[in-house]
């Protein structure tokens, strides 16, 4: 932090608040401050410093900085375990509709705010285990094998994510 200041007489103190004063020269006074990390939470924070000069008959006057500090969140979630109930689905004439659940483990140094699987709906959530399901039916296969990619994406509050897939194979029989 830099401050010019001067006065018609002569100043006695130039003090900045919670900083560490620096060197002075031709009325330019200079002072650091260290802001950490791991000092602040998440958000947003103003920290006040506030410049006070007071010259050699006990005159002083202040002036006051805001200083805004914001502290963002730019590691994405970890999936660490993706499974489903079935890696591979059978589809008949006479068994049309196959359910499948999928189980995802998120986690984020600050909270994840969402997960999903494309086509999939959200069923519960316990801890940081998310579960969907998905139905896989019958018409909308062609006949023999299909590998269907299914992925899963997990996003936090500041719209980090990561994703992971894996495959469903899909045969569909007369």
């Amino acid at each position: 932090f830099t401050a010019n200041v001067t006065d018609n007489v002569a100043l006695s103190a130039v003090l900045l608040s919670g900083a560490t004063f620096q060197n002075v020269t031709a009325f330019n006074y200079t002072w650091t401050k260290s802001y950490n990390y791991n000092d602040y939470d998440f958000g947003s924070f103003t920290d006040s410093l506030t410049l006070t000069a007071i010259d050699t008959n006990n005159n002083s006057a202040t002036q006051t900085l805001n200083l805004t500090i914001n502290k963002g969140d730019d590691l994405a979630p970890t999936i660490s375990s993706f499974t489903s109930s079935k890696t591979i689905v059978n589809l008949y004439s006479t068994a049309k509709t196959v359910l499948v659940y999928f189980y995802i483990t998120a986690t984020d140094n600050v909270s994840v705010s969402g997960v999903t699987i494309n086509g999939a709906t959200f069923v519960s959530q316990t801890s940081s285990v998310y579960t969907f399901q998905k139905s896989f039916n019958y018409i909308n296969y062609n006949y023999g094998e299909t590998v269907n990619s299914i992925t899963a994406i997990a996003t936090d509050s500041d719209g980090n994510s990561s994703s992971s897939s894996l495959n469903i194979t899909v045969n569909k029989y007369d």
